[in-house]
């Protein structure tokens, strides 16, 4: 019995069965190269952790529609400037499936997806001045508890706050700041 893993787990770990779903595919291309002609479509696949791009090369083109589920044996996974790519692969088997195959929300999912939703949602000028006095305490208070340890300046601070910025372009929400700050202490 194949034990399948969240997309999610999958791109972390750069292999894994899944079972996805199947949002879009994108337009037609072709070329030539050095081992002869090819076509490629980009598909846009999901599951309850998040979505995927899908390139699909040649025959398996026809392998996959959109609205309908799949499970993925052995598919193939690489990084591509970058970013997690996955592909069919020679050694892919695909099944059809229904969608209640789909793995369930991990704990806490559903709630990271709203407040994502949140913080992409437009803010007033004021807003994110507030957002950036509140960002700029809750970091400080939170690196004066590891200053003996790490040594960290506001010169530092600055920077994680300016990361934030030019990540979404506006002044960060003093929740995903919190977030930010919960990944630094994982690491």
């Amino acid at each position: 019995m194949t034990n399948y893993i969240s997309l999610a787990q999958a791109k972390t770990n750069l292999k894994g069965d899944v079972i996805i779903g199947v949002v879009s595919i994108g337009d037609l291309k072709a070329g030539s190269g050095s081992k002869g002609d090819w076509t490629k479509k980009d598909a846009i696949v999901k599951d309850m952790s998040g979505d995927q791009k899908l390139t699909l090369w040649n025959e398996d083109i026809k392998k996959i529609e959109v609205g309908k589920f799949y499970k993925l044996e052995n598919p193939y996974w690489t990084v591509y400037e970058g970013n997690p790519q996955l592909s069919l692969g020679q050694y892919c088997k695909i099944v059809e499936c229904k969608n209640e195959d789909l793995l369930p929300r991990q704990d806490g999912f559903a709630e990271a997806e709203t407040k994502t939703a949140e913080l992409k949602a437009p803010q007033s000028d004021e807003q994110q001045k507030a957002n950036l006095t509140k960002a700029e305490s809750m970091l400080g208070d939170h690196l004066k508890k590891y200053d003996d340890k790490i040594k960290v300046t506001w010169a530092l601070e600055q920077v994680a706050i300016d990361r934030l910025i030019m990540l979404d372009g506006k002044v960060p929400d003093p929740a995903k700041v919190g977030m930010y700050i919960k990944l630094l202490d994982d690491a």
